[in-house]
């Protein structure tokens, strides 16, 4: 017979999906709109639709999803998280260069160091955000099982029929 899970279980996994979610597909549209732009004579763009942004748009979907499965696990060892983390940044990461250094792409035979500065600083810049993101699902979850222990403690201390003051 199986239980019924708590509250904060469901909620948690609430909460998951709808961040898995709307992450996901908002990378799909942006990949897919960026992936649709075609470059004018003038330097400018216009959009115009190609089956590759289609393409793209899956792989928005698949690796903003896989970098949440990956990061945001259910409960594993610690050396499989880092595995884990390490595989997760890297499907989200790499979209996230192509599209980064999109601007760079016509004058890649022009100033190399320019054009290192302006892939590195995507790099550091999409680093510093994933870093951010599994930092705050860690602190989600370590929040969360140091309330689960409090509140496992005050039941344990908790005499039934009497009244606490």
């Amino acid at each position: 017979m199986t239980t019924p899970a708590s509250p904060s279980t469901k909620s948690d996994c609430i909460f998951k999906r709808i961040i898995t979610i709307f992450t996901s597909l908002g990378l799909a549209v942006l990949y897919g709109w960026l992936a649709c732009l075609v470059r004018q004579p003038d330097g400018g763009f216009n959009f115009q639709w190609r089956w590759s942004g289609l393409i793209w748009a899956i792989i928005g979907l698949g690796s903003t999803a896989y970098f949440w499965h990956k990061i945001w696990p259910k409960t594993r060892p610690a050396q499989a998280d880092r595995v884990n983390d390490i595989k997760g940044s890297l499907a989200f990461a790499l979209p996230n260069l192509w599209w980064l250094t999109l601007p760079l792409r016509p004058h890649s035979d022009q100033y190399l160091w320019s054009e290192l500065t302006g892939f590195i600083a995507p790099l550091v810049i999409v680093i510093c955000y994933e870093q951010v993101l599994v930092r705050l699902v860690k602190t989600f979850q370590r929040v969360d099982a140091e309330d689960l222990k409090t509140l496992e403690n005050s039941d344990e201390n908790s005499t039934p029929g009497i009244r606490e003051k």
